[in-house]
């Protein structure tokens, strides 16, 4: 598959499962707020529902429980993932008039599909299912038991009062007919983000600004839910301090709770601080080794009762997270960001220990050790040094942690060795795993760039890089005994998260 990119330094297809450090330094940076049977109409409702109002109509503070849930079921969360393919973004193959199309990866087939059942489809207008109209930008879509999926548009010919581009929640069957409007935002709300579902409601995350004190903005984040059939969405939670060097993001769930990762950095810079401000800061920091200045904590919150409570909490320096950290299956794993030792685990009700295997000390004191993914019952982590810019992986069976005491560390080394590896650039670097089904595994095992050259309409030189990526399953054997056995993955309409 090829794609064109104008910024090839800053071109990423694998989204990090980690989030602790990129959180914490896009909130020291940036303070952050914080997937054709029948005819779909894509046009906008008149009479679809919007979420509640900015100005605190129907939010909830912090202290206040929320609203009681019609559902006592646990939350699934949402994932592109399924045991049978996984959910993305293409394009029309169209050059002239490029539109987004929903699309599903089959794992058994091989192959990239619209989500379109229509025979002789062309997917370029709004009688497929998988069609996306000009003007908007969809979001990889999400499913949680499997029943429907959940996806995020963005409206870029509508701006809001305050200049930010409309955003909407949208829902569909899982073969992406019967598509459906749920939430539309409005005036200084912003950063939707479909996360779970349970019987009753889809739960998201969003944004908002209002006007405080001295008519000095204030940010602040939400959790909110609207009924999967439609109708009024309520807010759930909501934290008020977002947006002044505190920042939020949605890790997973347990039972009836929502994992929450929380940062603050003492508000020590706002949202327009200057760049020579903050390396300055971080100079100071290692010349003078100012004391912890940042609080990061997991927070669970119970979405029937409103009530919060602290999982787990750390400190850290400037510029550092203190750790790096993977929630799965309602669990925490977590590791230091910059001292080679345990990996400690902590359940949802307190239980916590470390692994008995660790990966391999490097030979590079400053090596970082940062937690991937679990696939079939093992941690997968992967070992950067800064030394000599390479990453290697390993994966740590977990069936030998206790539950009742933690390990004594264990031995160095009695990690597996997982040494499948694609280049990109010049640098070799572990394959990217982008899925898991029933019998194998999707990865990206090939990255090239080639320069190409062009015309303007005017007659100058127009030059651009074409990046080619190939992905393909392999199978768990495979895949753990490090033999590049792939089978390749047809993506004719692209390939986007």
């Amino acid at each position: 598959m090829k794609r064109q990119i104008k910024d090839p330094l800053g071109h990423r297809i694998k989204k990090q499962r980690n989030h602790c450090i990129a959180c914490a330094i896009a909130a020291a940076l940036l303070c952050l707020l914080c997937a054709c049977g029948g005819q779909a109409s894509l046009r906008q409702d008149a009479n679809a529902p919007d979420r509640p109002g900015t100005e605190g109509e129907n939010a909830l503070s912090a202290e206040t429980p929320g609203p009681a849930a019609a559902s006592g079921s646990d939350l699934i969360p949402l994932s592109q993932e399924t045991d049978k393919g996984r959910y993305t973004v293409g394009q029309t193959t169209d050059p002239e008039s490029t539109n987004d199309l929903l699309c599903y990866i089959d794992y058994d087939l091989a192959q990239e599909i619209p989500l379109c059942a229509q025979p002789s489809c062309s997917h370029d207008s709004d009688a497929c299912t998988a069609f996306v109209e000009s003007g908007k930008k969809a979001m990889a879509p999400q499913t949680g038991d499997g029943g429907a999926i959940f996806f995020k548009m963005e409206n870029e010919e509508i701006e809001e009062a305050d200049g930010s581009l409309q955003e909407e929640i949208w829902a569909a069957d899982a073969d992406g007919s019967n598509r459906r409007l749920l939430v539309r935002s409005t005036t200084g709300s912003g950063g939707y983000s479909p996360v779970a579902e349970d019987d009753t409601f889809l739960y998201y995350f969003y944004g908002f600004t209002r006007e405080g004190n001295g008519g000095t903005p204030e940010r602040g984040q939400r959790l909110a839910r609207v009924p999967l059939a439609g109708g009024e969405s309520e807010d759930v939670f909501s934290w008020d301090d977002s947006g002044a060097g505190v920042g939020y993001e949605f890790w997973g769930v347990s039972g009836r709770e929502v994992a929450v990762y929380r940062c603050d950095w003492g508000g020590s810079f706002g949202i327009d601080a200057p760049l020579s401000e903050i390396d300055a800061a971080i100079d100071a920091q290692g010349e003078q080794r100012l004391p912890q200045m940042a609080r990061h904590s997991v927070l669970l919150v119970h979405i029937d009762t409103g009530m919060q409570r602290e999982l787990d909490a750390w400190d850290s320096a400037f510029g550092s997270a203190g750790r790096y950290c993977l929630w799965e299956n309602g669990r925490l794993y977590w590791c230091a960001d910059s001292v080679y030792g345990p990996i400690h685990w902590l359940d949802a009700d307190g239980q916590s220990g470390e692994l008995a295997a660790l990966p391999e000390k490097s030979n590079d004191e400053n090596a970082v050790y940062t937690l991937d993914r679990i696939v079939q019952g093992r941690l997968l982590v992967n070992i950067r040094s800064p030394e000599t810019g390479s990453v290697s992986r390993c994966a740590i069976e977990l069936s030998d942690e206790s539950a009742d005491e933690p390990a004594d560390g264990g031995s160095a080394g009695s990690a597996i060795p997982l040494t499948l590896r694609y280049l990109q650039g010049t640098s070799e670097h572990p394959v990217p795993i982008e899925g898991q089904g029933e019998t194998g595994i999707l990865v990206m095992y090939e990255e090239g760039m080639e320069q190409s050259t062009g015309f303007h309409e005017d007659g100058t030189v127009k030059n651009g890089l074409s990046v080619t990526m190939r992905y393909g399953m392999i199978s768990y054997e495979d895949f753990f005994a490090s033999r590049p056995n792939y089978r390749p993955v047809e993506m004719p309409y692209g390939f986007r998260g």
